[in-house]
């Protein structure tokens, strides 16, 4: 009975704000560009004022993530998303005029940015503050008011979020929601007017069929298993090494982590041989570590070691890097499998984790098949250094974005789109896609005070206007 009790009040509670933001948009419309800038240069202070308060939070819910990365892949990037947004605002809110047929002169077209309303955000736990303040600030950016729901698996982060948030915003601007699974499902069927989500494919489908209900229009930002895909010509130790920087980026749980590689069958052994050296050099020891990451709670760990049982079992190769004690409790050493096969659980699945499986090709068409034959995912990494092959794969495959000889560093971009496309996501974000995303692009037509379209369009259809259309045909 407490249960169910604690449930209807979580439910009434997410109601209450919705109801509370929408009331005040209804009432008092978007922000101003004032209050837009206001906002946005607050938040940015305190994220730099606070960094070591999130650093703490995020390492406690990790039970141990490296401060480093906290710091150059969550608060660092917030930091460059705001500056890049609020260099750019003033120009992103401009009317845009737009080119009319000479038929209909001189009438005039213009395009007007307009705030859509109220926002909802739900953020994941692997980067629990930037994933929750980066499409909130575009959010703002835009003029909406937002209800944001982060993580539950991430308490301390999500405290702290609240936290600040309450200090910046308005109740009647910004909201912070929290709970568990009930309170995301309640979240995801309020009629927002754009609903934002980060996290895995599975649960996208589930907010996507709820969001439907209101036809409310949404942005998933998913994952999948994105391919590293290493040319016979490019130097292995170079691919290595930046694809070992990918894949031990928070220790493999990040979206865009390269989740297997594809490599030359006849360079198989010299892969792992060099990325071997290349980690034993990065991080020649994973227990008591500082700067690496821990895998986020016993149930990861379990799904991660389940998927090394079942991929030994079905005939895989394990090669365990520098292994440790503290594996057992909560760190994964970085693990490299071989002889992998389609029947893998580890080949169906994004890994979010430390391992990596190597597909042998034996030419670039047939690595181009494997990396079609699967779902579309959030990136393809292609090292090579001849411009032809690069287009060959570029124009061949599909993807949410590409980095060519190197990893993750796309997304580092504020002046480009950032999605996936199919199973790996949909819509866009960062900089002016974040911008028009959460944005209404409202067409106004000016009618001028003379002109021949009315008298045209009145019936009836003389002779003289049947002649006019036929001439509009063929000009």
């Amino acid at each position: 009975m407490s249960e169910d009790i604690d449930t209807t009040n979580q439910k009434s509670t997410v109601q209450l704000a919705f109801s509370g933001v929408m009331k005040a948009y209804r009432e008092q419309g978007s922000l101003s560009k004032k209050d837009r800038k206001k906002y946005l240069k607050a938040l940015k202070r305190i994220l730099i004022k606070r960094q070591e308060d999130f650093v703490s939070a995020i390492s406690e819910d990790f039970g141990g993530r490296s401060s480093m990365e906290t710091k150059f892949a969550e608060i660092l990037m917030l930091v460059f998303s705001i500056r890049h947004t609020l260099q750019n605002l003033d120009e992103w809110m401009e009317n845009q005029s737009s080119d009319t047929h000479w038929a209909f002169w001189p009438a005039r077209l213009q395009v007007r940015p307009q705030a859509k309303g109220v926002v909802g955000v739900i953020s994941p736990w692997n980067y629990p503050l930037k994933l929750a303040l980066t499409p909130l600030a575009q959010a703002i950016s835009a003029g909406n008011r937002v209800l944001l729901k982060p993580s539950e698996l991430a308490p301390k982060t999500s405290s702290l979020v609240e936290e600040i948030i309450t200090e910046i915003f308005p109740a009647d601007v910004v909201r912070v929601v929290t709970g568990g699974a009930e309170v995301a499902t309640e979240f995801s069927k309020l009629p927002f007017h754009h609903l934002f989500f980060t996290g895995s494919y599975q649960t996208g489908k589930k907010i996507m069929a709820a969001a439907s209900q209101n036809l409310t229009p949404v942005t998933l930002e998913l994952g999948g298993k994105s391919p590293a895909l290493i040319h016979p010509s490019y130097s292995i130790s170079k691919a290595a090494s930046r694809i070992a920087t990918g894949k031990l980026l928070n220790a493999g749980q990040t979206c865009l982590a390269p989740d297997y590689v594809l490599c030359p069958k006849d360079r198989v052994g010299d892969f792992v041989n060099a990325i071997t050296k290349t980690i034993k050099k990065t991080h020649s020891k994973i227990e008591n570590n500082e700067d690496y990451t821990a895998i986020f709670g016993p149930k990861h760990l379990q799904r991660l070691q389940s998927l090394l049982t079942d991929a030994e079992g079905k005939g895989a190769k394990i090669h365990v890097i520098n292994p440790s004690q503290e594996e057992l409790m909560k760190k994964m050493a970085p693990t490299l499998l071989t002889e992998v096969s389609d029947e893998m659980t580890v080949m169906q699945e994004e890994i979010f984790g430390p391992i990596l499986p190597i597909v042998p090709y034996t030419n670039l068409d047939e690595a181009i098949a494997f990396i079609n034959d699967r779902p579309r995912a959030l990136a393809v990494y292609y090292f090579d250094n001849r411009s032809k092959r690069v287009r060959q794969v570029l124009n061949q495959t599909v993807s949410g974005g590409v980095c060519i000889n190197d990893t993750i560093l796309q997304i580092s971009q504020e002046s480009v789109p950032f999605g996936g496309i199919g199973q790996s996501g949909m819509g866009r974000y960062h900089g002016k896609a974040g911008f028009d995303t959460f944005s209404h692009l409202k067409t106004v037509y000016y009618q001028s005070r003379f002109s021949v379209i009315p008298f045209v369009l009145k019936t009836p259809y003389t002779k003289l206007i049947r002649t006019l259309v036929r001439f509009l045909m063929w000009r």
